[in-house]
């Protein structure tokens, strides 16, 4: 095979393939969107090419923006590749997968880099219902979903994401995929429902936005809101927000002013504007009262419909899905070399992909275990994310947002099984992680190696620790170096132990994500699948 980093000149470009099974898509409805790749693409490089769908809100009243840390990729509920109706790779819950490597494999430098494409901001997962906590000061940059607009319709516009499906090993494949010898290829996505994707902007709780009556340039001071002013004008520094268009204020939502502490009424915003130099404007009805620039505070108090709740039937539409895929063109001798080993004995192609298994973590029951039905030949890892069972509502605070983080909930000690073994044949222990806060670091050296050799052999990067008990994975590495472990008959078993008989606080689901190397072997006859 030829890997796509090689030196050796190749002809390519980009073909647009649109979605075959439809032109628009809706969240609430979890549809499901195909694409067939023809085999008359010839040769392509899968890990350049990428995802892009066009997308708007309905039914807002507030922002919105992604909820978790994965941004868009919350989207992709489930992904299925396929030849001629033979699984190659098939993935559930999909979102949580992507939301492991986002906070695992992503430093704050990539992460903002790629915030421009996959709108995904930090979340402050566990005490996100806090202002201020987490994602409050929006470190990255990202924008909410909507527009400024003068009603709803102007407000949800349509926006254009980049996605780079990096946890599938079809998507991410460095070697050159020859469709021309594997046939047609179908990929599938099943989008997530609403609930699962979107939250109100963070921003929008924001308990205390400076505000004032306008800036004297002579006297280069900020002026006092005085009785019967008709327009209040926000203070920089703003916070978690830039401009008007980033900002979580449109038409029609209603603020309260404040003077310290003492409410001084509501009143509906009739207009927005931003001056040339950076001022942010918002126009309403007369406010019979003098507030002191030093005192003077707004918070947003309704949305545009006048409900102080979020709209519950809020929902995403797709209108437009198509993959970019860069076609390769190489030399002539490569392509009579493909063609003699089709052929001949048969091409083989290895490619790391997922399965993902379900198993139920029963509420304060302090000991428990349950079985991996993984029973694959060529098992390189094993990551569980447990995530908790949740009933989701849209509120301003974001108390109640869906989150697809693992929950620690005071776990003292994992350890697998398979095939009679313990791996590692000493429970790791999480002892110095009780009690730490749910951002602490302080996890045991045991763990972190656990963590590095599974992500490693996962082919995922680790380059940061910042959520790594926020959004904690139970890790089991089964390869070395390229090696896998054959799981057939077996599967595995991880045996967990809580602190006490309390823990977990909460029904959990474990979500264990396998990774096995999947063979192709491409002869006369068609593709053969091996698992």
């Amino acid at each position: 095979m030829m890997s796509s980093s090689n030196n050796m000149p190749l002809e390519s470009y980009s073909i647009l393939q649109p979605s075959t099974n439809s032109s628009s898509y809706s969240g609430s409805q979890e549809n499901v969107i195909r694409w067939i790749i023809p085999s008359n693409v010839g040769y392509a490089d899968m890990h350049t090419s990428y995802l892009r769908l066009s997308m708007n809100l309905e039914n807002t009243n507030y922002k919105m923006s992604f909820t978790n840390d994965c941004g868009s990729l919350n989207i992709v509920q489930y992904l299925r590749i396929s030849q001629n109706g033979n699984t190659i790779e098939e993935i559930f819950d999909a979102h949580i997968l992507a939301n492991i490597l986002k906070c695992y494999s992503e430093s704050h430098s990539v992460r903002q880099r790629r915030a421009v494409q996959d709108y995904a901001s930090y979340v402050g997962t566990g005490d996100n219902n806090v202002w201020g906590e987490g994602d409050h000061k929006n470190e990255l940059s990202v924008p909410p979903l909507n527009g400024v607009g003068t009603d709803e319709n102007a407000m949800n516009k349509t926006i254009d994401l980049i996605l780079y499906l990096n946890y599938s090993g079809f998507l991410t494949s460095k070697t050159v995929i020859p469709f021309l010898g594997l046939g047609d290829i179908e990929i599938e996505i099943k989008l997530n429902a609403p609930s699962r994707v979107l939250r109100v902007f963070p921003p929008t709780n924001n308990p205390h936005f400076n505000v004032c009556g306008g800036y004297n340039s002579t006297t280069n001071v900020w002026e006092d809101l005085t009785s019967g002013f008709t327009e209040t004008v926000l203070r920089p520094p703003f916070q978690g927000f830039s401009c008007l268009g980033d900002s979580p204020f449109a038409v029609g939502m209603s603020i309260e002013h404040f003077d310290g502490s003492s409410s001084k009424g509501e009143v509906a915003i009739t207009t927005v504007s931003e001056t040339n130099d950076g001022l942010i404007k918002l126009g309403h009805a007369a406010v019979a009262h003098t507030i002191v620039v030093a005192n003077a505070k707004i918070r947003i108090t309704k949305g545009i419909d006048g409900n102080a709740a979020p709209r519950q039937d809020t929902n995403y539409v797709i209108t437009r899905s198509d993959w970019f895929i860069s076609v390769v063109k190489p030399p002539p001798q490569y392509t009579q070399m493909v063609a003699s080993q089709i052929e001949g004995q048969g091409m083989i192609m290895d490619i790391p992909s997922y399965r993902t298994y379900k198993a139920p973590i029963m509420k304060e029951v302090q000991s428990q275990s349950f079985q991996i039905p993984a029973y694959v030949s060529r098992c390189k890892s094993i990551i569980t994310v447990p995530v908790a069972e949740q009933t989701v509502e849209w509120k301003v605070d974001n108390s109640t947002d869906y989150q697809s983080s693992g929950q620690f909930e005071e776990l003292k000690s994992y350890q697998h099984q398979s095939d009679n073994q313990f791996y590692p044949t000493q429970p790791v222990d999480l002892s110095s992680f009780i009690g730490n806060g749910t951002y602490s670091t302080k996890a045991s050296s045991e763990h972190i190696h656990q963590v590095d050799q599974t992500l490693h052999a996962s082919d995922m990067d680790f380059r940061t620790l910042t959520n790594v008990k926020s959004n904690f994975i139970i890790p089991r590495a089964f390869s070395k170096y390229n090696a896998t472990t054959n799981l057939t008959g077996t599967g595995a078993r991880l045996y967990l132990n809580y602190k006490n008989s309390s823990y977990p606080s909460k029904n959990l689901v474990a979500n264990s994500f396998v990774c096995n190397m999947t063979r192709l072997v491409i002869g006369q006859n068609g593709v053969e699948i091996f698992v």
